[in-house]
């Protein structure tokens, strides 16, 4: 039974996720997924990839998959070791959650903090003492940890300084282009063999004429 669900899961995850988010098996294990999901817009997380790994018990989905963040992050209710603070995970896990229900849960969680139930007790006191500086924190953290440069997309002022090298290196080659082309001109321009005669040159041969 456990395997059947989880292969649905999977398959449902992926053709119909509930938000940003993707997951696949290791190893060909249906019992063991990498799952990554999307930080939730207007949050520190906002850009974000936070990924994931979850482990299914045998008897599943009579009790609850064992996941934890492999991505650092910083939020009150998960700790420097990925483990999670949600109660669906735990005592109020029910055998008709999905993983699908799950990740959507954490996302939720990414959103909406809960300070009152923390993992991490400091970052917990610093989300209500003072929440811009929090705020601050998570987004440095996940800057650090888990914005990720799409292949082929460099930041904007990178690429201006590429475009600017591409322009620099473009001039140096029509440069060497313009050496050549005079070098060329050099070598093929003709050289003229004419031969210049004088006045006196003919008259010598007038006289020899007159010999004969």
């Amino acid at each position: 039974m456990a395997i059947r669900r989880i292969k649905r899961e999977l398959k449902d995850l992926n053709e119909n996720p509930p938000i940003a988010c993707s997951a696949k098996t290791i190893d060909d294990d249906f019992y063991h997924w990498t799952a990554s999901l999307t930080g939730p817009s207007e949050t520190p997380y906002e850009n974000g990839i936070f990924h994931m790994d979850i482990r299914f018990p045998l008897d599943y989905p009579f009790s609850p998959p064992k996941i934890v963040f492999t991505t650092k992050i910083y939020h009150p209710n998960i700790n420097n070791n990925g483990n999670i603070c949600l109660d669906i995970l735990k005592d109020n896990w029910s055998p008709v959650l999905t993983v699908s229900k799950i990740i959507l849960s954490l996302s939720s969680l990414l959103s909406d903090p809960n300070p009152d139930d923390p993992l991490v007790t400091s970052i917990a006191q610093l989300y209500r003492d003072d929440y811009d500086e929090w705020f601050k924190r998570a987004k440095e953290h996940t800057a650090k940890w888990a914005i990720v440069e799409v292949e082929g997309k460099l930041p904007e002022l990178e690429l201006e300084s590429k475009n600017d090298e591409l322009i620099i290196e473009e001039n140096d080659l029509m440069a060497e282009e313009d050496e050549l082309m005079v070098a060329d001109e050099v070598l093929i321009t003709p050289i003229d063999y004419t031969i210049q005669y004088s006045s006196d040159v003919t008259d010598d041969t007038d006289d020899i004429t007159d010999t004969d």
